[in-house]
C-alpha cells in the first residue's frame, strides 16, 4: 500500500512536496522485516521445514520470523537486547506516473539493496539517497568513500558508540546487502527530527509511525527540497509506534535526552 503524505500548507491547500509511503507497518508482523522472513525460510531446500528457527536482533527481525516460521511448521527461538523497548518482547510497484527519488535509512542495508535492484529494472531514472541517524558511519561511506562516525573522528566515544533512539538504524559496519546500493546522495538525520516528524504524522495524518519510519520521513523532506516543486518522492513507512511506547513516545524518557517535541508544524525542518 502507497500512502500520500499529507505535506500541504493547510491554509491554502497546497502542497509543499509529493512523497509517498510505503506502509510496510500493515505486514502481519508489523514490519518491513515480514518480507525478510519469509524470504529466509522459502530459500531452504526443504518446502515442509520443521525444525527450529533460531534469530538474534534488535526486535523487529525475531518478531517476523516468530511470526512467519509457525506457518512454515517452524518452532522459533529469538533472542533480544534487553535494552530494546519493551513492546518487542510482548510481542513497491510505482503507482502511476514517474517516481524522481527514493530515500531511506539503513541497517543492515537489505531494504535499500532490494529497492535499488528493483529501480534499476523499472525505473533506472530515479535517484537513490540515504538518511543516516546519529552514531552511523554511512553517511561518510556514501559522501566520502571512508566509514566513520563523527563521534570517532571527534575523539569522544559514547558508552555504546551507535547511541540513538532508533534502534534498529545504528550501524557502524559495512554489509554485502549494503554494498549491493548505489547512491546519488546522503542526508544525516537527528534524533530530534524523528521525534517532531513523528507527531507531525500523528497530527496531520493520523499515523502512528516508530522512529526509523519517522527518520525516513525527515530524509524524504530533505530529498524533496532539494529536487524542488514537481517531483515524487517514496520512502519505507518500515513498522508502526507500538513496539516503542516507553521510549520513543514517553514524555519522561525524551526528556533525559532533551528530545520532547516542541513543534507545531515543520518548523524543525526549516519550513513555516
Amino acid at each position: 500500500m502507497l500512502y500520500e503524505l499529507g505535506f500541504l500548507d493547510t491554509r491554502i491547500k497546497v502542497l509543499y512536496f509529493h512523497i509517498l509511503g510505503k506502509c510496510e507497518f500493515l505486514n502481519p508482523g508489523g514490519s518491513v522485516k515480514d518480507r525478510v522472513a519469509v524470504k529466509i525460510i522459502e530459500s531452504l531446500e526443504s518446502g515442509d521445514l520443521g525444525g527450529v528457527v533460531t534469530e538474534g536482533s534488535a526486535g523487529s527481525s525475531a518478531i517476523s520470523l516468530a511470526t512467519v516460521a509457525p506457518a512454515y511448521g517452524c518452532k522459533c527461538h529469538v533472542v533480544i537486547p534487553d535494552d530494546v523497548a519493551i513492546e518487542k518482547g510482548l510481542r513497491f510497484g510505482i503507482c502511476g506516473g514517474s517516481l524522481d527519488a527514493f530515500v531511506a535509512a539503513a541497517g543492515t542495508g537489505g531494504t535499500m539493496a532490494g529497492v535499488f535492484k528493483f529501480l534499476q529494472e523499472k525505473s533506472p531514472k530515479t535517484k537513490c539517497f540515504l538518511i543516516d541517524p546519529p552514531g552511523s558511519g554511512l553517511f561518510n561511506k556514501v559522501i566520502r568513500r571512508v566509514m566513520y562516525t563523527n563521534e570517532e573522528a571527534e575523539g569522544r566515544r559514547l558508552k555504546n558508540p551507535f547511541d540513538t533512539i532508533r534502534e534498529e538504524i545504528r550501524i557502524n559496519r559495512l554489509t554485502p546487502n549494503f554494498m549491493m546500493a548505489k547512491f546519488d546522495g546522503a542526508f544525516r538525520g537527528k534524533d530530534k527530527e524523528a521525534v517532531e516528524m513523528s507527531r507531525f504524522l500523528l497530527r496531520n495524518d493520523r499515523l502512528f509511525l516508530r522512529s526509523s519510519s519517522a527518520i525516513n520521513c525527515v530524509g524524504a523532506v530533505r530529498v524533496a527540497k532539494t529536487l524542488g516543486p514537481g517531483h515524487t518522492t517514496i520512502t519505507i513507512l518500515c513498522d508502526g509506534g507500538m513496539r516503542h511506547l516507553s521510549k520513543f513516545y514517553d514524555a519522561k524518557y525524551l526528556s533525559q535526552y532533551e528530545l520532547k517535541p516542541t513543534a507545531t508544524g515543520l518548523e524543525f525542518m526549516s519550513i513555516k
